[in-house]
C-alpha cells in the first residue's frame, strides 16, 4: 500500500476512484445494510476513503467506526 499515492488523490478522489455505492444501481448495498441494521449494534467502515457509505451506516447503527489509511 502506497500511502502517498492515496494522499495525492485526496483533492479529487470522487472523480478518480470508482464508487461502489454510486454504481450500485440495484441497491444491494443499502439492502444489505438495512438487513443487518440495529440501533444497538456497531458497524465498521474499513478503508472508507472519504466515507461514501459511512452516512448510510450511521443512519442504521448505533455507532460506526470508520477509518482509512490516507
Amino acid at each position: 500500500m502506497n500511502r502517498a499515492y492515496w494522499d495525492d488523490l485526496a483533492a479529487d478522489y470522487d472523480d478518480q476512484i470508482f464508487s461502489v455505492l454510486r454504481s450500485d444501481d440495484s441497491g444491494q448495498i443499502a439492502e444489505c445494510i438495512a438487513e443487518h441494521a440495529d440501533p444497538i449494534k456497531t458497524a465498521a467502515d474499513l478503508g472508507c476513503g472519504p466515507g461514501q457509505i459511512t452516512p448510510l451506516l450511521a443512519q442504521s447503527f448505533g455507532q460506526v467506526h470508520a477509518c482509512d489509511i490516507s
